[in-house]
């Protein structure tokens, strides 16, 4: 009977490494017994060293089963970032090497073993001996201690947490602004992470009734289709609170005794709220704003309030 295996494929970014000498390293056994292993992401590399790790288990009676075990993989991953702050590429799955098939086949027969693209991202496969992969393809490192990797799977990968998919997208979110180059645009991607996690909620039925009111008054002037259509959907969207409101009381609601700056949450996020609106509306900060530094401040800020959303306490 076939067996199924998966690797969950990650580069971790410039700057940050899981500080482990060996080349592989147990992380969780399951209750079917399959093991889920760290491995270096480049053979004769210790783990320390590499850019890029793969989590594999091998064993699993049905593709399906094995998609399910690396689906809640990556949902571990992204929380042991978001718990210790650092960045993660998990990548989207898709194939992007460049080995064709003929060239995976001209491999196996130079060295004797089958070989498959490598895969940024997860990729399930039915189980070969010795399989192989193929990847195509140094600063100062701020080392992760491999027990808080092996510590969060052997905590999370049996628990119930839920993660809604907004969740999951804003902790991606979070992890992806490590691989931002410019401080601006990390400091945009940490405020999206935190406008993923809001639910605009309805007004009151009276600002409901004046803005159906004004809107059926809006259709009977003579105004182009377009610019109807237009005013209409604005006052569609002000039956519901503004992202700013709603980040204010998500903010308010998850990180009550907190302050960032000498702000209280809410009043923190207005302020990066703000400050992202008038990046994108005039193209650049304030003068005098030091983008190093609000990125900095407001990554710490993301993280406390994606890891009170998740029902965790700040790990550092």
């Amino acid at each position: 009977m076939s067996q199924f295996n998966f690797r969950v494929r990650f580069n971790l970014p410039n700057g940050f490494r899981i500080n482990a000498e060996e080349e592989k390293l147990h992380l969780v056994q399951l209750p079917s017994g399959v093991e889920l292993i760290l491995t270096t992401g480049q053979t004769g590399v210790p783990i320390k060293e590499c850019s890029r790790a793969v989590v594999t288990g091998k064993g699993f009676e049905t593709a399906e089963e094995a998609q399910a075990v690396a689906e809640k993989v990556k949902r571990v991953l992204l929380f042991w970032s978001v718990k210790y702050r650092h960045g993660i590429d998990l990548g989207d799955g898709r194939q992007r090497s460049v080995a064709t098939n003929a060239g995976l086949a001209l491999l196996e027969q130079e060295h004797g073993c089958p070989f498959r693209n490598d895969i940024h991202g997860i990729d399930v496969f039915e189980h070969q001996d010795n399989l192989k992969f193929v990847h195509v393809g140094m600063q100062a490192t701020a080392q992760k201690h491999p027990r808080y990797l092996v510590e969060t799977f052997q905590e999370e990968i049996h628990a119930s947490r839920s993660v809604s998919p907004k969740q999951e997208l804003a902790c991606e979110l979070y992890v992806s602004s490590w691989f931002d180059v410019s401080y601006r645009s990390r400091f945009i991607t940490l405020v999206t992470a935190v406008e993923a996690l809001i639910e605009q909620n309805e007004h009151p039925e009276e600002v409901a009734a004046l803005l159906n009111s004004t809107n059926t008054n809006l259709k009977s002037l003579p105004l182009p289709a377009d610019v109807v259509a237009s005013i209409s959907g604005g006052l569609g969207r002000l039956k519901r609170q503004s992202i700013s409101q709603a980040g204010r009381e998500l903010a308010r609601a998850l990180l009550p005794n907190r302050q960032f700056q000498g702000k209280d949450a809410d009043k923190y996020f207005s302020y990066c709220y703000n400050l992202r609106s008038e990046i994108l509306h005039n193209g650049a900060p304030p003068d005098g704003v030091d983008m190093l530094q609000v990125a900095n401040e407001a990554e710490e800020f993301v993280s406390a309030l994606l890891l009170a959303s998740l029902g965790e306490a700040s790990a550092c």
